[in-house]
């Protein structure tokens, strides 16, 4: 499956280079381009399937870049990676709703399973969309015949419940005294057989 991937950096040059890098190793992943923070948000488009955001080097304006392209692009799957593993850096991230974060050490093996997850992702929700892209079906009308049969369905459901909430016709009050005299005659019979 090839995802068009684009690669936000403000990060010097080897940082991109290293990203470049991550990303040409995984054969799912199609690098689209790098573009630095201010030009992100003009050049995402809806036929990009993947966000690369480098955290460096302000953490923070990068999370509030992820979190204003998640809500822009919310079918989208985001990438954040940063130099360091930090934990408040990692939360905020997938709270905010990054697939990954990934940071120096383990970018490289944590990729391939996020790859794994996005093509997941992306194949089951492939069938939705082209279950949404047709048109709508079209109902034919009612015919006579169905619609009287629903008439006289109406009509049976009046009649039921005028019959004081029992749908067998018999007065509530009935069946418990039948169940209490079943209930004596078999105790009658018991004491009977004992003595």
């Amino acid at each position: 499956m090839n995802l068009p991937t684009i690669v936000v950096c403000d990060g010097e040059t080897g940082k991109r280079e290293q990203i470049d890098t991550m990303i040409n190793g995984q054969p799912d992943l199609v690098l689209l381009g790098t573009v630095d923070r201010d030009a992100a948000k003009d050049n995402l488009q809806d036929s990009v399937k993947v966000a690369w955001i480098e955290l460096a080097p302000d953490p923070q304006k990068g999370l509030q870049l992820l979190g204003e392209l998640k809500q822009a692009y919310p079918g989208m799957n985001f990438l954040v990676s940063y130099d360091t593993l930090q934990s408040d850096l990692v939360k905020s991230a997938l709270q905010i709703g990054a697939i990954e974060y990934l940071d120096a050490q383990s970018g490289a093996k944590l990729l391939s399973e996020a790859v794994k997850r996005i093509i997941s992702k992306e194949a089951s929700a492939r069938p939705v969309a082209a279950a949404r892209s047709g048109p709508p079906p079209v109902m034919p009308a009612p015919s006579e015949k169905a619609a009287s049969t629903v008439r006289e369905s109406k009509n049976m459901r009046s009649k039921v419940s005028q019959l004081d909430g029992s749908p067998t016709g018999l007065p509530t009050w009935i069946l418990p005294t039948i169940v209490l005299i079943l209930l004596i005659v078999a105790v009658g019979v018991y004491f009977s057989q004992s003595h």
